[in-house]
């Protein structure tokens, strides 16, 4: 009697269904349901950094300079805190969170909420992202 190796056919026919129903179930998902975040909020929005390092030594010199915000969490609340729906915006895409990152900076100028560090003047909200950098 010889040795069969492989896959039957019913073998073959269930997994082709079973990969088949994964594939369809995969592309009924609704291309506008966000897709889970799993890093913490402090990831999120040093991930929006271009240049970490740089962002780090700025924000050694405002943790210097705000030795009271030296908090990862605190940091995320102070930056997050002015953002519409708070914290729970950190949930939106890289471009919108770029976004309310921009106006927020815009207003933090408007509004002289400025600090200079190291001959640099920036904004408060600037100086908390970069902050964040330098203890992540």
């Amino acid at each position: 009697m010889s040795e069969r190796h492989g896959l039957s056919r019913r073998q073959f026919l269930v997994l082709s269904a079973a990969c088949g129903a994964s594939l369809v179930a995969r592309s009924s998902i609704p291309s506008w349901l966000p897709i889970p975040d799993r890093s913490s909020p402090a990831e999120r929005l040093t991930g929006l950094l271009r240049h970490r390092s740089s962002a780090r030594v700025i924000g050694a010199a405002y943790l210097r300079h705000e030795p009271s915000e030296a908090q990862v969490t605190s940091l995320v609340d102070l930056i997050a805190g002015g953002f519409p729906g708070g914290v729970g915006a950190l949930r939106s895409a890289d471009d919108a969170l770029r976004g309310l990152l921009a106006r927020r900076v815009e207003q933090d100028f408007a509004e002289e909420r400025i600090v200079c560090l190291d001959g640099w003047i920036v904004s408060r909200t600037e100086g908390r992202l970069c902050g964040l950098a330098a203890l992540t």
